[in-house]
């Protein structure tokens, strides 16, 4: 499993999407309906949902990423899976996808979640603010922890 790839598509899905896939679709702050699906209605995916084919996945709402895997292996066929940590791992992205997106605003919550995993697991994270700008790593770390530098 190219953990890399699927960690950096994720990471530019959900940064896209800028929140979480719930049922029914996104619904903003105070909704009752928060429940995280692979799949909404509205076409929103989750961590793991957006490596999975579209149209197919009601089967497997409700269920952990391992329940997933056990009950319908041929969703997941194509990722390449081949141990426990490769479940670990896409249990980890659909975590920190459900936990550290509970509610607007807290995408820097998130990606220091997803920073730290990449870590974890020795993959390369490159921070929202080099994506943008183009700059290394080095430079978009000091602008995200020193805003006033930044020039409009």
């Amino acid at each position: 499993m190219d953990r890399q790839l699927i960690f950096t598509n994720t990471l530019e899905h959900l940064r896209h999407q800028g929140h979480r896939s719930v049922m029914g679709g996104y619904l903003h702050y105070g909704s009752i309906n928060t429940n995280c699906v692979y799949e909404a209605a509205n076409g929103d995916r989750c961590a793991v949902g957006v490596h999975l084919e579209s149209g197919k996945l009601e089967g497997i709402e409700g269920m952990s990423v391992g329940m997933a895997y056990k009950f319908h292996p041929e969703l997941f066929a194509h990722l390449g899976i081949e141990t426990k940590d490769d479940i670990d791992f896409l249990t980890q992205l659909q975590t920190a996808h459900d936990c550290e997106l509970v509610r607007d605003g807290l995408m820097k919550f998130w990606e220091l979640r997803m920073e730290k995993l990449a870590h974890q697991h020795g993959l390369v994270y490159t921070p929202p603010q080099a994506v943008a700008t183009g700059l290394p790593k080095e430079v978009a770390d000091i602008l995200s922890t020193a805003p006033e530098l930044v020039m409009e």
